[in-house]
């Protein structure tokens, strides 16, 4: 067997180092918010909100491990949102006791394939907050997030910027929510 011929060696690195992230699935803990993030809008919730959240329903329109790309399962969406919950003290202790479900459904989400320069995502995503008595819908918000991520911080891990893009718009997607659930006017 004989070697590769030099100059095939660094065309074959690069190749190599771009696809290092191939189906690298969205790390729930780089999609959580920053701590000082979770602090201040943790203080916004209302009272009746505080304690009274259990997650409900977290599906997605259609699942499939992705070859090349990054992408968002249901079970790694699942631990976001439980984190996010515990995290600004939404959650219910005893979840079976709650006032509220939050719904979530993952409607649609790309990101960019491996490639030197911008990286991009999309992630579409739908938020219901139903409370259990009456199953009264409290709130429904689709949105549909876009996050672009500079060539200089996908440059620094190769292969990574389309999970990268796809956590920061999950992060910009989460912090949305709360700012409007702050916004609602529950009285406890």
């Amino acid at each position: 067997m004989s070697a590769l011929p030099r100059p095939l060696l660094l065309p074959l690195a690069l190749l190599l180092a771009l696809l290092s992230g191939c189906a690298t699935p969205l790390e729930p803990e780089s999609a959580r918010l920053s701590t000082i993030e979770r602090l201040q809008l943790s203080s916004w919730m209302p009272a009746a909100l505080r304690r009274q959240v259990a997650l409900g329903k977290v599906q997605s329109e259609r699942i499939s491990e992705a070859w090349f790309g990054t992408s968002v399962n249901t079970p790694r969406l699942r631990v976001v949102l439980d984190d996010l919950l515990r995290d600004t003290g939404l959650n219910a202790p005893d979840p079976k006791l709650a006032r509220y479900e939050l719904h979530t459904k993952l409607l649609s989400q790309d990101a960019s394939w491996p490639q030197p320069g911008d990286s991009k995502a999309t992630l579409y995503l739908e938020f219901r907050l139903v409370q259990r008595e009456g199953e009264r819908l409290v709130y429904l918000r689709q949105m549909r997030v876009h996050q672009t991520l500079g060539w200089e911080r996908s440059w620094t891990q190769p292969g990574q910027g389309g999970r990268l893009a796809l956590e920061a718009a999950m992060r910009q997607s989460l912090s949305t929510l709360l700012r409007e659930l702050a916004e609602l006017p529950i009285e406890g």
